[in-house]
């Protein structure tokens, strides 16, 4: 009995952040439409987890999980670039980058999405395969709430956010085998430079 409202205080704090976080960045969408949006949804980001824990585990410089997580990314990667240009007949398109859309991936929308996804609520709601498939479920629902809710669902790309569950999952276990955020980091980045290149799904 007492262990089971523990955990559900344990899952009450992750939750209301969570919350907090998307409605935050909903309510900024839908009103103050500019781009400073995504900086200040970072900061929240960012803020919540050192404000609540102190501290965000899996930040050191493990070159070895680094390694391991870069490989990983690549071989993932290519797969999927392989199978949307061939099988999708999609495009490479190097130009779509940019130095500021590399840097806002990695700096505003990379990082802070995993530390606080996979570092805040994985760590706090379980840092194991179902702790990885609620923080997923969490991840897509965010993603289709905050990308599509201020536009009114008005187009099927929009209901594609859905699909970030499963580069979700990827995330949440390359943090849970190495203990290192910054394999899930480099595979957020680059996933998103990827779909930049071949377009996504």
């Amino acid at each position: 009995m007492v262990q089971d409202i523990m955990k559900k205080k344990i899952y009450l704090v992750p939750l209301l952040s969570y919350l907090f976080v998307v409605v935050s960045i909903l309510l900024m969408r839908t009103f103050l439409k500019t781009d400073y949006i995504y900086l200040i949804s970072a900061l929240i980001m960012i803020l919540i987890p050192y404000a609540l824990m102190g501290r965000v585990e899996g930040l050191d410089w493990n070159y070895r999980a680094i390694f391991k997580g870069l490989v990983i990314s690549v071989v993932i990667l290519m797969f999927y670039a392989f199978i949307l240009v061939v099988i999708f007949k999609r495009s490479i398109n190097f130009g779509a980058l940019s130095i500021p859309f590399v840097l806002t991936q990695l700096i505003i929308v990379a990082y802070p999405e995993e530390v606080f996804f996979r570092g805040y609520m994985q760590s706090k709601i379980g840092n194991n395969m179902r702790g990885i498939i609620i923080v997923s479920v969490l991840f897509a629902i965010g993603h289709l709430c905050t990308m599509c809710l201020p536009d009114g669902f008005n187009n099927i790309f929009c209901l594609l956010n859905v699909l970030t569950f499963f580069p979700s999952v990827i995330m949440g276990y390359l943090y849970f085998a190495t203990g290192n955020l910054w394999t899930s980091i480099i595979f957020h980045f680059l996933g998103n430079i990827t779909n930049a290149i071949v377009g996504g799904i």
